[in-house]
C-alpha cells in the first residue's frame, strides 16, 4: 500500500499543474527509494553468491581434470566432469545433450549474447567432446602420447576464458 500511494503520490498537482509535496508525501518517496535501494542490494548479494558458486565450479572441474589417469576410460571421465561443469555454469541439463547438440544448446542458453572469444572458447571443448568420443567409441581409439595432457590443458584454458569477468557490465552467462 506504501508503493501505491507512492503512485498516488505523483497525482496531487495544483491548479498551475505544479507538483503537490506534503509530509505523507515525502515519505512515501522515501519508502519507495529506500526499496529500490533493497532490490538493488538483494541483487548484488545473489550476483556475488552466483559468481562464488561458478569459482567454485571452476577449480572443483580443474581439480579433477588433472587428477585423471592416463587411461581409455578417462576419455569418457573427461565428458563427464565437462558436462557437469557446464550444466552447473549455465544451469541447462548439458548432462542429457549429445555432443552434436552442444553448440546449439550452448547459443539457446546465451542467446548469442556473449563475446566471440567465450563462444570460440565453448567450441574449443566442444571439439574436445568430439575427439573423446572417439576415442570411447572407436575400436582403435586410444589417446596419442601426452594427447591426455594436452586435452587437459585446452580445457583448463576454455574454462579460464569463459569464466572471465569483463571490467565493465559483468554478466552472469
Amino acid at each position: 500500500s506504501s508503493f501505491y500511494s507512492f503512485i498516488c503520490a505523483f497525482n496531487r498537482f495544483d491548479s498551475k499543474n505544479h507538483f503537490i509535496l506534503n509530509n505523507n508525501s515525502l515519505s512515501d518517496i522515501k519508502s519507495a527509494n529506500f526499496f529500490c535501494y533493497m532490490k538493488s542490494v538483494i541483487f548484488f548479494l545473489k550476483t556475488k553468491k552466483l559468481q562464488r558458486k561458478y569459482r567454485q565450479n571452476k577449480k572443483i572441474t580443474i581439480k579433477k581434470l588433472n587428477a585423471l589417469p592416463d587411461e581409455k576410460r578417462s576419455a569418457d571421465e573427461i565428458q563427464k566432469i565437462l558436462r557437469q561443469y557446464m550444466e552447473v555454469r549455465f544451469d541447462y541439463p548439458f548432462t542429457k545433450a549429445v555432443t552434436s547438440e552442444l553448440m546449439e544448446k550452448f547459443n539457446f542458453v546465451t542467446q548469442g549474447l556473449l563475446p566471440t572469444e567465450k563462444i570460440e572458447a565453448f567450441g574449443e571443448l566442444v571439439s574436445i567432446f568430439l575427439r573423446t568420443d572417439y576415442i570411447r567409441y572407436s575400436s582403435q581409439g586410444s589417446f596419442a602420447e601426452g594427447e591426455k595432457t594436452e586435452l587437459v590443458n585446452k580445457c583448463s584454458e576454455a574454462i579460464e576464458i569463459i569464466e572471465q569477468q569483463e571490467e565493465k557490465n559483468a554478466y552472469i552467462f
